[in-house]
């Protein structure tokens, strides 16, 4: 079992401030995916200090990519890739 630090570390978002919100998916149509972005970036907008991740691959992670950096929360997601079970 890992830590809360040793994720945040493994997924490259450190100590990153307030809260960690993330998902993990194939990166294809009818997960949501764009509805999480969406909500992220709501959230920044409304002030909340949050860290949007998404782990998966799929072919829509350049169109997601593009979503998010058009979005007041661009520099807040993070697509982290497929991962692994952490032992």
């Amino acid at each position: 079992e890992i830590g809360k630090k040793s994720a945040r570390r493994h997924l490259g978002i450190g100590d990153a401030p307030g809260y960690v919100i993330s998902v993990a998916a194939r990166l294809v149509e009818g997960k949501g995916l764009s509805a999480f972005i969406r909500v992220i970036s709501q959230l920044r907008t409304d002030g909340v200090a949050v860290t949007g991740v998404i782990a998966g691959s799929g072919p829509l992670e350049q169109s997601l990519r593009a979503q998010a950096a058009k979005t007041p929360a661009g520099d807040i997601i993070q697509f982290v890739g497929y991962q692994y079970p952490l032992k």
